[in-house]
């Protein structure tokens, strides 16, 4: 493990034990992951804005609990977000980075 940017393959792990960035067919597959889970998290926060803009319930307990346990969820993402970028892989962080631009560019567009 390095603590200082770099482009090599050095075994480590992104987010869970068994995924190691050690390969190309490894960065590739931890990749995919983080297009979920920028997907998701850039889906989430639309419904965020969407639910402040459009409330979803009658009931204003509901509407701010449902506001909050997507608050929750986006939280957890972006916390993994964290996770993602201390591999400190300049390949692997602009990969994410660019990523979360292009759901950020959808979400504006729409």
């Amino acid at each position: 493990w390095r603590d200082i940017l770099h482009f090599d393959f050095h075994g480590e792990h992104v987010l869970f034990s068994f995924l190691r960035l050690d390969s190309g067919s490894n960065f590739l597959l931890a990749s995919f992951l983080t297009v979920l889970l920028c997907a998701c998290e850039k889906y989430l926060s639309y419904v965020s804005i969407k639910a402040t803009a459009q409330p979803r319930y009658n009931s204003h307990l509901a509407n701010a609990a449902f506001r909050s346990a997507v608050y929750w969820v986006l939280t957890l993402i972006r916390l993994l977000y964290m996770l993602l970028a201390m591999t400190f892989h300049v390949g692997y962080v602009l990969q994410y980075v660019t990523t979360l631009s292009a759901g950020q560019f959808i979400i504006e567009y729409l």
